[in-house]
């Protein structure tokens, strides 16, 4: 039994349109997950960099993608520091700002580089902040404490990425 001529052209305009379908699929697929990796970048987390050597590394990161610079002093043994960390700078919020800039944490306490960098930052205590707007200028100290009244306290989340934010400012 031969088929008929309506059969065959259903037949093609099946198997067209599968073919159709299969490429808008892949298409789509593909752009999906060119998407997704567009989207990883940008919500990509920051990196800590450490001592004198990841000093370096994150001031060549802030001069190749012209980011902000974020140089964080603390010592392991400082309660103040370890507020910070758990208060604000492990918090969503304060992580996903941290992004946009290249960061390094320094322990002057872990070697002579790293006593040589705190110098040059006249560290007086600790923890300390610093944003450099674009790594040629002067870094801006970051208070994480402000006023309440007549007495000071841990910044917000919130409130300690809008002083980064001020302070990434030209």
């Amino acid at each position: 039994m031969k088929p008929s001529v309506s059969r065959i052209l259903f037949t093609l305009l099946v198997a067209g349109a599968g073919t159709i379908l299969a490429g808008t699929a892949g298409t789509a697929a593909a752009e999906q997950k060119s998407a997704k990796a567009k989207n990883a970048e940008t919500v990509a987390p920051y990196v800590w960099r450490e001592g004198a050597q990841g000093y370096q590394q994150a001031l060549a990161e802030a001069k190749a993608y012209n980011k902000p610079l974020v140089v964080y002093f603390y010592t392991d043994w400082c309660p103040y520091c370890r507020e910070f960390n758990s208060k604000l700078l492990s918090t969503p919020e304060v992580q996903d700002h941290l992004r946009h800039f290249a960061v390094v944490r320094i322990n002057p306490e872990k070697g002579m580089e790293e006593k040589r960098i705190a110098r040059q930052y006249r560290i007086g205590g600790y923890p300390s902040f610093f944003v450099h707007p674009n790594s040629s200028q002067q870094p801006k100290p970051v208070d994480r404490m402000t006023l309440a009244g007549p007495q000071r306290r841990l910044q917000t989340p919130q409130e300690f990425v809008e002083t980064l934010k001020q302070a990434a400012v030209n």
